[in-house]
């Protein structure tokens, strides 16, 4: 057992018990084992131990003379204001306490830190000294790495996962970077100066996440949980500026300052129905129903594609073309299903040029589809095919949703799409069916 974990079983032990005689921290010592090897904690030890928490922390256990010897933590507000601090006892206190019960291992659950113990170390020793580290790198939307000489600002921990935010110095950006995404890192002997005016938190204070949108500006933003909800959002807030303005029992309205980057969307889009967004209107609905045609068999063969923007609820713009497939021939079924043929394609142009119509309208926004396994799985197959990088788009899906909420005998798109009060006339068009996708996702996304 480390000192440092000795350290922080005195002041959680401290901390749980509000005020405490050296006996019974004696008697709880003695008891735990594992920790302990059942030796009691003598006075002398325990005096070092208060001497070296003040001196590594600066939290000061005092003791209370009057009423019995009592011992207490007389500064929790700099443990309690102090996150990384509070962090850190808490992670240690919890791995205390699994360590007083090993015996439990195969009925305790915890989820892995891809890479933590990897890199962090060399990154906070970099950071500590001011020196840049060369890393070799492979973003997931890539299939080779790159060498990148970065100067680490910071890190943070977010979704389990690690992350460095520093200036690449290839570049001259600040970008970030994910410690699982690492394959090689190296300290060098090249020092560099943080910036005089740089601050972690401040950094990050108007975002959620990881994910900095510099052309997303912070706004105020309210948004609804219903009852089921709410306990969650009042026992652990989704960001710092998180407040409650109404609580009537049946939903909760809180309010929060932050910019609506990726992240954040993503974030409400995980708890689906039980969160509403009541303002921003922008926020409320923004995304892009798209709808491929394929002319075979082959998932990169599409020879039609629709796609409807919608923003804050109301359909902005739509695109429509005819592509000339890849492989470039039609099977008689496919036909059957849509009525297209090589004649109509063949004139057409291809996917790289028709997409280059397209990206920049999508750009930012989720993708909706019915029965999103098959449009996601064209578009990435038609990316392969003609050797073009994923950008990793966001997909939802209108078909799992409605057999979620929508009690019906069949779920496709032009059944579902009457249920939810939309006649789609021109079924298995690209754009007729993105419309209709569109409407579904109005009612029920």
């Amino acid at each position: 057992m480390t000192q440092l974990q000795k350290y922080t079983w005195l002041i959680e032990t401290i901390r749980r018990a509000g005020k405490i005689s050296h006996r019974d921290l004696s008697d709880k010592w003695e008891r735990c084992k594992d920790l302990s090897d059942c030796k009691p904690l003598h006075r002398a030890t325990f005096n070092r131990w208060r001497d070296a928490i003040f001196s590594q922390f600066g939290i000061i256990i005092d003791c209370q003379r009057v009423g019995g010897y009592l011992y207490f933590i007389a500064n929790p507000e700099d443990i309690d204001e102090d996150e990384l601090k509070k962090w850190m006892l808490d992670s240690f206190a919890v791995g205390n306490l699994i360590g007083e019960n090993l015996s439990l291992k195969d009925r305790i659950l915890v989820d892995q830190i891809p890479s933590g113990r990897d890199h962090l170390t060399t990154l906070l020793e970099a950071m500590k000294e001011n020196r840049v580290v060369n890393i070799e790198y492979k973003a997931f939307k890539y299939s080779r790495s790159f060498k990148i000489p970065v100067e680490p600002y910071c890190v943070k921990l977010h979704e389990n996962r690690w992350y460095m935010l520093g200036h690449n110095l290839s570049k001259d950006t600040i970008r970030l970077y994910g410690l699982d995404r690492i394959e090689t890192i190296e300290i060098t002997n090249q020092e560099y100066k943080l910036p005089k005016d740089f601050s972690a938190s401040e950094y990050f204070s108007n975002y959620f996440g990881i994910v900095i949108g510099k052309d997303v500006k912070p706004e105020r933003i309210v948004i609804r949980s219903n009852a089921d909800h709410t306990p969650y959002l009042k026992s652990l807030p989704l960001h710092h500026s998180q407040k409650l303005i109404e609580d009537n029992g049946e939903y909760a309205d809180f309010e929060l300052y932050l910019a609506p980057t990726y992240d954040f969307v993503m974030k409400l889009l995980q708890v689906g129905a039980m969160i509403e967004v009541i303002s921003p209107v922008s926020l409320r609905q923004d995304f892009v129903a798209i709808d491929f045609e394929t002319a075979n068999g082959r998932r990169s063969s599409v020879c039609a594609v629709g796609v409807v923007v919608v923003r804050g609820g109301e359909i902005v713009d739509k695109y429509y073309s005819l592509i000339k497939p890849a492989p470039n021939y039609y099977t008689y079924w496919t036909t059957e299903v849509h009525g297209l043929t090589r004649e109509d394609t063949d004139d057409q142009p291809q996917f790289p040029e028709v997409w280059a119509q397209i990206k920049d309208r999508i750009a930012g926004l989720p993708l909706v589809a019915h029965n999103r396994p098959f449009d996601e799985s064209c578009l990435k197959a038609v990316f392969e095919e003609y050797g073009m990088e994923y950008p990793g788009y966001e997909f939802h899906c209108t078909l799992a949703a409605s057999r979620r909420k929508l009690d019906l005998s069949c779920h496709q798109l032009h059944v579902v799409a009457a249920a939810c009060g939309y006649d789609l006339e021109n079924h298995h068009h690209a754009l007729a069916d993105a419309e209709a996708c569109a409407a579904i996702a109005l009612k029920i996304l």
